[in-house]
């Protein structure tokens, strides 16, 4: 092979794989991450807002990347203040 390929496929080989997945180093620390959870009880069918979620620790719901997808979304059953949100209480579908 030449010296020029094996260069490229050297240095090709050497920037590694890109991963956004947590480490297993990382997963006793979810639960001291942010999550959403209710601060305001609905009853199924209402419509979540703004003022009915927030962004605290400790990490037991949904990341906060999913908070604009959930403002304006309906609640599949009834949820009280101080819950998580989790994905099977909304009636959207997260990637």
């Amino acid at each position: 092979m030449p010296a020029l390929c094996h260069g490229t496929r050297t240095a090709w080989n050497a920037l590694g794989r890109v991963d956004y997945g947590r480490k297993s180093s990382e997963q006793g620390n979810i639960q001291f991450r942010r999550s959403l959870y209710f601060v305001e009880s609905l009853r199924a069918g209402q419509v979540i807002t703004a003022r009915a979620v927030r962004s605290v620790r400790p990490g037991f719901g949904l990341a906060p990347k999913h908070l604009d997808r959930i403002i304006g979304c309906k609640v599949k059953r009834d949820v009280e203040k101080n819950m998580p949100v989790r994905p099977e209480d909304l009636d959207l579908t997260l990637d």
